[in-house]
């Protein structure tokens, strides 16, 4: 099985409970590892033989930057289904968002998060 990786994805986004995380853009950090049975572009150079991680990244983009929901844990879900619907080839996967400005101002920290793995069966897709 090969994987495809993309990490440090960041996008600014309307994701959160408060008011102020639904009127204001903050930034996300979004980590995707991508499991493919086999990717025949190792082994013929060819773009259209993988999973265009270009394609990818804006596909994840558009999601986040389009939806607004209260947890991360829902935006990791919808951009795990879009990716399955969108990429055919995709046999398993995780996503990790990032949320390094979540409002805890009573103690630092570098980001709070939520790291899912799915499988294509795990949606019948």
């Amino acid at each position: 099985m090969d994987k495809i990786v993309i990490k440090g994805l960041s996008v600014l986004a309307k994701h959160g409970v408060t008011p102020e995380e639904k009127a204001e853009s903050q930034v996300f950090i979004i980590n995707c590892k991508i499991y493919v049975k086999e990717n025949s572009a190792f082994f013929c150079d060819e773009l259209d033989k993988t999973i265009d991680y270009v394609k990818v990244c804006e596909n994840i983009k558009d999601v986040a930057e389009n939806s607004g929901f209260n947890l991360i844990e829902r935006l990791s879900e919808e951009i795990s289904k879009s990716l399955f619907t969108n990429f055919k080839d995709i046999y398993k996967l995780k996503v990790t968002v990032k949320k390094p400005d979540a409002p805890i101002n009573f103690v630092k920290f570098k980001y709070v998060g939520v790291k899912i793995k799915r499988k294509r069966d795990d949606y019948n897709a």
